[in-house]
């Protein structure tokens, strides 16, 4: 029975389906197998490349394996000597490490164990300065100026003084050498001599007796003496003289001795000098000072401190003689005005240790004031005001305390003990000094500041 043609058509349609599915599935294994081969061929590839040298060893024969061997012995041979390389290397390194702390470790040590401590005794320094002070007279002010101006007396007064004086000019008219010898006469026969016999020095100074003498055997005969030059120089010590007169055999037995040194003098008429009068003048006005002193004074006992001044231009003067004049002796007679200015000394004192301690430098101190230093001068006065300007001049002594700095410590950084003591002694503001070295052995100045201490008592 033939078979239709629709069912024909679809019996071919599958036939058509099924060998398409078929050969679809044949090329999906196809596929697959392919992707497996090269996945296959991948891992054979990576392999080869991580042991290139296995496959090119299998290419070679048998007798070549034993190179194969050889080889791998000597990278592993080649990795030993890498081993140790590096193993060195590291043993340098630690080795530096380790020196390297040390050193760091010792410096440490150094920094917090190594000072040096130096006390030092200040020497004490001279200072002079002054101060300008008013004084005002208490019975005209109630007040003070200012703070530099004090309370006292400010007053004139009148004085007359006489006193007489030496005149020191000189006509010589002659001069002279007095004196006595003893002459002795140890022979067995009186010797007699006459005046002006001459007697002689060791030094040839020669000297005559002026009178006629005769010496017993024996005896001695005390005459009196001149010389023919008269001179300071002929004013001699005692010693002895001998008689050139004499037979030289005598004159060891006959000779003269003085046992008082011989006068110089000089027979002068006195005259008046310039300088006379002038010296006179001066010497006057001091003794009117010293006369105000002694009467206005005592008027002001409440004060410790004067100054006395004479007005130059109200100083009148009596005096009878002139220069020249044949006088030993002449007077003069002084009338002057005296100004007086008192005060006392303490707040002067006070001032002038203020201004010190003022004009001070940082460290420094005062030690004190000389009291006897104060020398107090008047400047200018004015009496009918009642103000007279002084300018005080005083002395002190100051020295550097604990906080003053004597040097910089940068200046001994590392000196040796040696160099630190010299240039200790090279400073003119220390005294005395004592040095510690922590510790003992360490004789050298840190060169860290921190580690020196200086202390100043």
């Amino acid at each position: 029975m033939p078979i239709p043609k629709k069912e024909k058509d679809k019996e071919n349609n599958t036939k058509d389906n099924n060998s398409k599915e078929e050969h679809s599935k044949k090329n999906n294994n196809s596929n697959k197998d392919e992707k497996r081969n090269k996945d296959i061929k991948k891992d054979s590839d990576k392999e080869k490349e991580s042991q290139p040298n296995k496959e090119e060893i299998y290419d070679f024969k048998e007798e070549n394996w034993q190179d194969h061997e050889a080889i791998d012995t000597e990278e592993i041979e080649g990795e030993k000597k890498q081993t140790k390389i590096s193993l060195g290397i590291y043993r340098k390194i630690a080795f530096s490490f380790i020196i390297a702390t040390l050193v760091l470790f010792s410096f440490i040590i150094y920094l917090y164990l190594v000072k040096v401590t130096i006390h030092i005794v200040p020497d004490t320094e001279k200072v002079n300065t002054n101060i300008i002070v008013d004084v005002i007279d208490s019975e005209k002010f109630t007040k003070l100026k200012d703070e530099k101006s004090i309370f006292g007396v400010v007053k004139e007064f009148e004085v007359t003084h006489s006193k007489t004086y030496e005149s020191t000019g000189k006509k010589l008219i002659n001069d002279e050498i007095v004196g006595k010898v003893e002459i002795f006469n140890k022979y067995g026969k009186n010797q007699p001599l006459v005046a002006t016999t001459r007697l002689l020095t060791a030094d040839n100074k020669l000297f005559r007796i002026k009178n006629t003498v005769n010496i017993p055997a024996g005896k001695s005969i005390e005459v009196e003496i001149y010389t023919d030059n008269p001179s300071k120089e002929m004013a001699i010590s005692p010693t002895r003289l001998t008689i050139p007169g004499l037979w030289s055999g005598l004159q060891d037995k006959i000779f003269a001795k003085n046992n008082k040194p011989f006068i110089y003098q000089e027979n002068a008429k006195r005259f008046i000098l310039k300088a006379d009068i002038m010296n006179a003048k001066e010497d006057l006005k001091a003794e009117i000072i010293k006369k105000a002193e002694s009467e206005v004074g005592a008027m002001y006992a409440n004060f410790d401190k004067f100054i006395y001044k004479i007005k130059e231009d109200s100083i009148e003067e009596t005096i009878k003689v002139k220069p020249l004049d044949e006088f030993e002796t002449f007077n003069i007679t002084m009338k002057a005005k005296v100004s007086i200015v008192a005060f006392n000394n303490a707040p002067v004192e006070d001032l002038a240790q203020t201004k010190i301690q003022n004009e001070l430098e940082r460290g420094e101190k005062l030690i004190e004031i000389y009291d006897n230093s104060l020398e107090h001068h008047l400047d200018n006065y004015d009496i009918n005001e009642g103000i007279a300007t002084i300018n005080s001049f005083f002395s002190g002594n100051i020295a550097y305390n604990s906080d003053g700095t004597l040097f910089e410590k940068e200046k001994i950084l590392g000196l040796t003990k040696r160099q630190l003591e010299e240039y200790l002694e090279g400073l003119a503001s220390v005294k005395s000094y004592r040095i510690e070295f922590k510790p003992k052995f360490i004789e050298r100045v840190p060169n860290v500041i921190d580690r020196i201490n200086i202390i100043v008592k």
